[in-house]
């Protein structure tokens, strides 16, 4: 989708349905029915997540730079969307605090956090001598993967019976393969995306010839720089992990979010576990920054 790769371009309804060659009214159809919201209020919220994003990275660049750089024209249709969205100014935010309200108790967030990303870095980098940041830049290839969408991830069963059930479809596709893993990836955000829109869904590498069918869709994943960070732990390490990458990584590196989906590669089957214990990559597609305003 042209907004996800460029959340700065202007994108119309008409335009998208010429491009996928359905007509405005069948894609609109489309998109109320697969994301649960309209065309524009996907591609206004892309852009203001975009926003945020760019926030968290970059809290020394202003508000005028970020509405630019996300699409906005003035920096006042910035404030108002912001506003709209999350109850109040962009500049009242802290640029750290979730803004979806997925999250709970905010005010020890930072010290769980640094707890949590204590223990990532402990089992990352047990040896003393070993780097203090374990996160490491690479460089990804582009993927061609089967996809397939599970809704209310969050929840363990349904996590649970997704993978199940894209498992049971690639293997009557023969396309299990021990050279490969399963991987979860996400274009939202898992800070600021609303609970009732987040999309989390399921992907595995499949051969060319692959036709999409059964709720599975094929997509292909450019290729991109990514910061990676291994975790192996419980529901605990793996939310630290995350938080660690996205909200005290990003920021203070020369790097800043880039524009393809937040992936994670799985090495172990976390079912046996109950889908408590997760053996891991965390992956978040960055770019060099732009440099200081």
């Amino acid at each position: 989708m042209a907004v996800r790769r460029n959340p700065s371009q202007i994108v119309t309804l008409e335009e998208a349905a010429a491009q996928a060659g359905y007509s405005a009214s069948r894609l609109h159809a489309i998109f109320s029915d697969r994301y649960g919201e309209t065309f524009g209020a996907l591609v206004r919220r892309v852009r203001l997540e975009h926003a945020c994003r760019l926030m968290r990275a970059r809290r020394h660049w202003s508000l005028t730079r970020i509405a630019h750089q996300s699409g906005y024209s003035e920096s006042s249709d910035f404030t108002r969307s912001f506003r709209r969205a999350y109850g109040l100014a962009p500049s009242r935010w802290d640029r750290v605090a979730p803004l979806n309200g997925a999250r709970k108790n905010e005010k020890n967030r930072q010290a769980d956090t640094i707890a949590a990303c204590d223990t990532v870095l402990m089992q990352a980098a047990p040896d003393t001598n070993a780097p203090t940041w374990p996160v490491r830049i690479e460089a990804r290839p582009a993927q061609h993967v089967a996809v397939y969408p599970v809704a209310e991830a969050e929840q363990t069963e349904r996590l649970r019976e997704g993978w199940e059930q894209f498992e049971a479809w690639l293997s009557t596709r023969a396309q299990m393969r021990t050279d490969r893993l399963m991987m979860g990836l996400s274009y939202d955000s898992l800070y600021d995306t609303p609970g009732s829109v987040y999309r989390f869904e399921l992907a595995y590498p499949v051969d060319p010839n692959t036709k999409a069918g059964a709720g599975v869709v094929i997509r292909d994943l450019p290729a991109t720089q990514a910061a990676v960070l291994s975790c192996n732990g419980d529901l605990d390490v793996f939310s630290g992990a995350w938080d660690y990458l996205c909200r005290i990584f990003v920021p203070n590196s020369p790097w800043e979010p880039g524009l393809g989906p937040t992936l994670e590669t799985y090495f172990d089957d976390p079912r046996p576990s109950g889908m408590t214990l997760w053996n891991m990559d965390c992956i978040v597609p960055v770019q060099r920054s732009g440099g200081a305003e």
